[in-house]
């Protein structure tokens, strides 16, 4: 990251857990985000990607959750949640 924003003035370079436990308070998904907090050219986002059926299912249809019915309410909010944190 360091090099890339070398010759990319104010490139944002964020993380974010993937497949995370269902769990809020997970220990694993802590651990995760401490870890990932320790890296300075990251930019930690606490927007999670849970791990949950409905993304694999999508996926499987060549869908995003956002189009795969029936909705997955949750998985819906996840992914909405993510871009607005993005953009």
């Amino acid at each position: 990251m360091d090099e890339a924003r070398s010759v990319r003035d104010g490139l944002r370079a964020v993380a974010i857990l993937n497949c995370a436990d269902p769990g809020e308070s997970s220990t694993d998904n802590l651990e995760a985000a401490a870890a990932v907090g320790d890296v300075p050219q990251f930019e930690y986002l606490a927007t999670s990607i849970r791990r949950r059926k409905a993304f694999a299912n999508a996926a499987g249809a060549g869908l995003s959750v956002l189009e795969q019915k029936p909705m997955d309410k949750k998985a819906v909010e996840e992914l909405n949640a993510l871009v607005a944190a993005l953009f």
